[in-house]
Order: structure tokens, then sequence, then C-alpha cells
């Protein structure tokens, strides 16, 4: 039995000043083991060749129009 649910292999992590080559696992919508390289199998694994990932980071130029302007969304 697997036992992740998806783990993407060769991923840049950018994290804190610094970019490093990880393999990422996620286990029910969450980040459970990031390493150099994870041997356990998963449900589904996708090589994404490099594609850079930023655990964490969020859009801060999202407009929520709160308190009040919830009419312009």
């Amino acid at each position: 039995m697997p036992n992740f649910d998806l783990v993407l292999r060769n991923c840049n992590l950018i994290n804190e000043n610094s970019i490093s080559q990880v393999d990422i696992a996620i286990k029910d919508k969450r980040i459970e083991k990031i390493s150099s390289t994870i041997s356990e199998k998963a449900n589904k694994e996708i090589d994404v060749n490099g594609k850079n990932v930023a655990p964490g980071v969020i859009d801060d130029q999202v407009h929520f129009r709160e308190p009040g302007l919830t009419k312009k969304r």
C-alpha cells in the first residue's frame, strides 16, 4: 500500500533565500515530507523536471474587500 497520495520529483524548492532540488510527498492534501530523495511509494508520482515550488507562499496582491466592500468583487 502506498505511503503517500502524491510525490513530486525533482522540484526546485525555494525556501528562505535558498533553492534546493528535492522530492515532495503529499498525503491528505498536506505536505508530509520534503527530502532530497523519497523512496516510499505513492498513488501518483509526477516528475516536475526542475519546476519551482514555494510551499506556503500566498498571493499578497489578493483583495478580499473586507470589511464592507464585498459588492466590489
